[in-house]
């Protein structure tokens, strides 16, 4: 058992570095299109002229309140995900009893009885949020959900203060930001991310 859980984990973690490689090309591509303003010698010329009617402050925000409302729609009884239930039993335990376990995967190491290799913030983090606002699921994805937001707006700011001519760059950024699948996905989902680890970096 221990060999599968052991392919599970490093599946997970090449699969979350491949979603995060297409996210960062597509930031990058972005980058490379607006870091040298064009002008009607530039090969990107027509591009340029090609997207600024495309992709107009206005059209770009109607397009963002659209993928918005989607993503607002779909948070409604959304089913439990992977690890949220293991997490959630992680923070339980280390409420009732002072240290963390996961009873639920008997067999699995001395996890039943005590668990020393886990995500300790995040799971410190959980348990400070059953002692103050009680044990649900959606408690802990309402969190989550708080961090990618703090993503998002960090992302919107950066852009808005490294393109200040640009105006309807930071709302693109939110509008890739939010048709990315696996972001929509983990968005809302009770567990550790590259989208949600930055969140919480940006708060703290």
């Amino acid at each position: 058992m221990s060999y599968s859980f052991a392919y599970t984990n490093c599946s997970s973690f090449i699969y979350d570095k491949y979603q995060s490689e297409i996210l960062f090309s597509h930031l990058t591509a972005l980058y490379t299109l607006f870091k040298v303003p064009p002008t009607a010698s530039t090969p990107n010329h027509m591009l340029h002229r090609l997207y600024e009617k495309a992709f107009s402050t206005k059209i770009v925000n109607v397009l963002l309140l659209l993928v918005l409302l989607v993503f607002a729609f779909s948070l409604y009884h959304r089913e439990i995900q992977q690890d949220e239930p293991w997490f959630g039993e992680q923070a339980y335990w280390l409420v009732e009893e002072g240290n963390v376990k996961l009873k639920s995967m008997p067999g699995v190491f001395d996890w039943t009885d005590n668990m020393l290799i886990y995500h300790k913030l995040f799971v410190w983090v959980c348990a400070a949020l059953i002692l103050t606002f009680g044990w649900s699921v959606y408690i802990f994805k309402t969190f989550i959900l708080g961090l990618f937001l703090c993503l998002a707006y960090y992302l919107f700011k950066f852009t808005s203060r490294s393109y200040p001519g640009r105006r309807e760059l930071p709302w693109l950024v939110l509008l890739l930001l939010f048709i990315t699948p696996e972001l929509i996905h983990r968005g809302f989902m009770f567990r550790p991310g590259y989208g949600n680890d930055i969140g919480f970096s940006v708060i703290l």
